[in-house]
């Protein structure tokens, strides 16, 4: 049975593996660099900015000024640190090798806890980062990005699945709604995504 309590994550599970590097953007893929991407993002004054460089756990800071600290949630070590980033400039990735559902505790969960910036997702927001799907998850366990969710109750989730599309979806927490991009995520390599809702509207884009 589930855990009926509000949990706010931004994690990479299900049945494989996924890097995942909240950072700077790709130069390559912007054509911009790494500096001038970062002081872009903290000019919109962010809820948070993890860059995700920690050589270990248990906490991620956040460059935004105010926000509280991330943590770094698994068992069993299924985070890597220290890994190569995505932006040359010496910044490192955390990989995330969680394996089944994040509600069910006898799982081998990884992910970077962010539950006291819950209210950031009641009203409009936008969440980005890098990410580097290490191979295709299979069609019954997707891969997570952001969840936001009160099990079964509301919220939602976010991430892909075999299909390499990006999805939005809520019928883990109750609803009916899946969204899915027309854009398709490539795997083993970095790419910049965004997810964004303002209203009634959901976007979501790949680099």
């Amino acid at each position: 049975m589930g855990i009926v309590r509000w949990f706010v994550v931004l994690a990479v599970m299900g049945c494989g593996r996924s890097g995942f590097d909240v950072t700077d953007a790709d130069s390559t893929t912007n054509d911009v660099s790494a500096t001038q991407y970062r002081n872009a993002v903290l000019a919109d004054d962010p809820a948070a900015y993890f860059r995700l460089g920690e050589p270990a756990g248990p906490y991620a800071s956040s460059e935004a000024p105010g926000a509280p600290p991330g943590i770094y949630t698994t068992t069993n070590d299924m985070i890597r640190y220290g890994l190569a980033g995505a932006t040359g400039d010496g910044d490192t990735a955390v990989q995330f090798d969680g394996v089944g559902n994040l509600v069910l505790p006898t799982e081998e969960i990884a992910l970077l806890d962010i539950d006291p910036l819950r209210t950031t997702f009641d009203g409009d927001f936008t969440v980005e980062g890098l990410i580097y799907p290490i191979g295709i998850p299979t069609a019954e366990s997707p891969y997570s990005f952001l969840v936001c969710e009160n099990y079964m109750n509301n919220g939602f989730r976010t991430g892909w699945q075999s299909s390499m599309r990006l999805r939005v979806w809520n019928d883990e927490a109750g609803g009916s709604t899946s969204l899915t991009s027309q854009l398709v995520l490539a795997p083993d390599r970095w790419q910049h995504v965004a997810i964004t809702k303002a209203g009634t509207t959901i976007a979501m884009y790949i680099d």
